[in-house]
C-alpha cells in the first residue's frame, strides 16, 4: 500500500485524474500556513545512499495513544476499546469481515508497534 501523501513527499511527485487523463506533476515544496518543506526527500542532499523507506500508514494518533498506555503511561483509570472489522476469508461461517472489539486495559491485551493493527 503507498500511501498518496508519502509518494509526494519522498518522490516529489504528485499522481492525478483531470478529465479521465492521468496528470503528474512534479512539486518542489510542501505548505501549511507559512511554513514550507522540501519535497522529493530522495533529492535532498546526502539522501543518495539511501535505497528505501518503509511507511506504516496504521501509525496513527489512537495506535500512539494504545502503545502509550501499555507503556504506562496515563491514569489506570481510563479504559480504551479498539473496535473495527476484521478480515474474514478463513472463517467457517463465511468469507465477510467480522466486527471485532479489543479492551486495550484489559490485562491480557497485547500489541506491538510493529503490527500493523
Amino acid at each position: 500500500m503507498v500511501v498518496p501523501a508519502t509518494t509526494e513527499d519522498v518522490f516529489g511527485v504528485r499522481h492525478s485524474l483531470v478529465d479521465g487523463k492521468r496528470k503528474i506533476e512534479r512539486i518542489t515544496e510542501h505548505r501549511f500556513g507559512r511554513s514550507t518543506e522540501a519535497s522529493g526527500f530522495f533529492f535532498l542532499p546526502g539522501a543518495e545512499n539511501i535505497s528505501a523507506v518503509v511507511v506504516n500508514p496504521q501509525g496513527t494518533i489512537t495506535k500512539f495513544n494504545r502503545m502509550g498506555y501499555l507503556a504506562g503511561f496515563g491514569s489506570r483509570r481510563v479504559r480504551m476499546v479498539r473496535t473495527g472489522l476484521r478480515r474474514g476469508e478463513f472463517d467457517r461461517d463465511g468469507p465477510m469481515p467480522k466486527p471485532f472489539a479489543h479492551a486495550v486495559h484489559a490485562p491480557d491485551y497485547n500489541e506491538t508497534w510493529w503490527k500493523g493493527w
